[in-house]
């Protein structure tokens, strides 16, 4: 993991939670189905990139090492794990966060009436 790697995922990462704390965007429980379509499209996208040819920036034939389809079965349980178990669990977090969110911002309003 480089640098870039932490800023690019690691910052997305807290401006996501962050936003979700302070804003009033609804998560609902049942739209983890969206990251897990998302992901089987990104897999898919990653096949074809192999398939095309394509290369990363250090020359590679793989976007992540996770994803590096000449290891076919490795690569499709790491996906797999990703897509059927961490995508979801991720999704309840935030679940979690804005059911939180809700809840502290129920208190506040019974205790301030407007």
């Amino acid at each position: 993991m480089t640098v870039i790697d932490g800023f690019t995922h690691g910052v997305n990462a807290v401006y996501v939670m962050v936003n979700l704390g302070v804003t009033s965007v609804p998560v609902r429980f049942y739209h983890f189905f969206h990251g897990v379509l998302f992901g089987i499209a990104y897999v898919i996208f990653t096949v074809i990139y192999y398939a095309a040819g394509g290369t990363n920036h250090q020359d590679k034939s793989y976007v992540y090492p996770v994803l590096d389809w000449s290891d076919p079965g490795t690569t499709i349980a790491y996906a797999a794990a990703s897509i059927l178990i961490a995508m979801p669990l991720c999704h309840f977090l935030l679940y979690g966060i804005y059911a939180l969110r809700r809840c502290t911002s129920r208190q506040q309003s019974a205790s301030y009436p407007v």
